[in-house]
């Protein structure tokens, strides 16, 4: 009897002194240093740590999950959504990492997977709402404004007071075109959480939208020079109006100004067109416009049809394809050309094209780049070149190039200083310089 409570004396001893070890050698594991790293927001240190946790013991599904939720939150998606698929294997029903998942994929704009995933949550935990929230805010971020925002409403009213919901409510009501919803929308979320910057500037590009939902005036005067023979007087003038959200509707009447297509009319002294059209976006992700009107030339008025396909890819690409056509007395005369916007960062963005033109003499092809800088003020500043060569029926193919411009300054919410600019040189021919100065005004 007295061996065996011997033995078990041991025992008890040598559990304590394991269990006192163990709890001397917790606070140090990396796994407990990333959950304090992670606290601070330090998420550099959390996303390593989480890293050698897992790494020395791969068992560790929840620093596992950790190194998830620090790499997803650094913008590394990627990596992101790896830990989390691996975690999930193992405990597929775990909501924290399921929502984990949902928002990255949101986050990355992978919003098929986002949703699939969202909706998993929501079966697995009917009451969770964070996946009500991320459907919500999925299809608020896909450009669904009118889904996103009745979502948003049923949320607030269930959780009143929120401002985050209010917000988003505020968002998914300005992207409808409902200025006024929205305007209260942000007053109010801003009135909830006082210094809520995104409520703040949600509220100043509200008022600034509504302002830009008057008539707006454009007239821009210059001067046309060709080898000394210069013409002055009004170059361009537009009357113009936000109709909706999504239709701008205007018309049009441009003297030679000629500064969006390589149209020849646009490299005649004494063309003028004059045109009607709208822009409208028909879908989140597409977007059309179309001008319909005359040109008159010296000894003839011929009809005119322009356009553009716009493709919304991403908010940073944005693909387009055009053409301008016209039928004269002797035969149509057309312009087709395919561009891509890519913005490289908040101030900076570049727009490659390619023109390809017939004007029944020459057949035409040109590529051409133009630069954009946007300073915080949101004044814009263009520079662009295009070169190419025309190809006559009877003469050869010569070259011809174009060095344009253009500066966009907002004064205030209803005065926008405008100046327009171009260079033409075409060999053999006179080079033609074109200066255009003037302003949009909302009446």
């Amino acid at each position: 009897m007295g061996r065996v409570g011997g033995v078990a004396g041991v025992l008890f001893a040598t559990l304590c002194i394991v269990g006192i070890a163990r709890a001397q050698q917790t606070p140090s594991t990396p796994f407990i240093e990333a959950q304090r790293a992670e606290a601070r927001g330090d998420y550099h240190r959390a996303e390593t740590l989480y890293d050698q946790a897992f790494t020395s013991d791969s068992t560790n599904t929840a620093a596992l999950f950790g190194r998830a939720r620090m790499r997803s939150w650094l913008g590394a998606f990627p990596d992101a959504i790896r830990d989390y698929q691996s975690g999930l294997k193992r405990e597929p029903d775990n909501p924290q990492a399921s929502s984990g998942l949902a928002w990255t994929y949101a986050w990355s704009h992978h919003f098929d997977e986002a949703r699939s995933q969202f909706e998993h949550l929501a079966k697995i935990e009917p009451y969770y709402l964070d996946a009500r929230k991320g459907l919500a805010y999925v299809d608020l971020w896909r450009g669904n404004a009118k889904a996103a925002r009745r979502q948003f409403e049923q949320l607030s009213r269930e959780d009143q007071g929120n401002p985050e919901y209010v917000l988003a409510i505020a968002q998914a009501a300005y992207l409808e075109g409902d200025l006024p919803a929205a305007h209260a929308a942000y007053a109010e979320a801003l009135k909830l959480k006082p210094g809520f910057e995104a409520a703040r500037s949600g509220l100043q590009a509200t008022e600034t939208a509504q302002v830009q939902r008057s008539p707006a005036l454009t007239l821009l005067g210059g001067s046309t020079d060709e080898s000394g023979e210069s013409h002055a007087g009004l170059r361009f003038a537009q009357l113009s109006m936000q109709v909706t959200g999504d239709l701008r509707l205007w018309i049009i009447h441009d003297r030679g100004l000629a500064f969006d297509v390589f149209a020849p009319d646009g490299r005649e002294l004494s063309a003028s067109t004059t045109t009607v059209g709208g822009f409208y976006n028909y879908s989140p992700h597409l977007a059309a416009r179309l001008e319909v009107g005359e040109r008159k030339l010296p000894d003839e008025t011929d009809p005119v049809v322009t356009g553009e396909q716009v493709f919304f890819v991403s908010g940073t690409t944005i693909p387009k394809v055009g053409f301008w056509w016209t039928h004269g007395k002797q035969n149509n005369q057309w312009v087709v050309d395919a561009s891509v916007f890519h913005r490289l960062s908040n101030s900076f963005s570049l727009e490659p094209a390619v023109y390809v033109g017939d004007d029944g003499i020459n057949k035409e092809y040109r590529g051409a780049v133009l630069g954009t800088y946007e300073t915080r003020a949101h004044l814009q500043l263009g520079l662009g070149y295009a070169a190419g060569s025309k190809e006559q029926t009877v003469g050869g193919s010569r070259s011809v190039n174009r060095l344009f411009g253009n500066v966009s300054w907002p004064v205030n919410n209803r005065l926008t200083v405008l100046f327009y600019g171009w260079r033409e040189s075409d060999q053999g021919l006179p080079t033609q310089t074109v200066l255009a100065l003037g302003a949009t005004v909302y009446l």
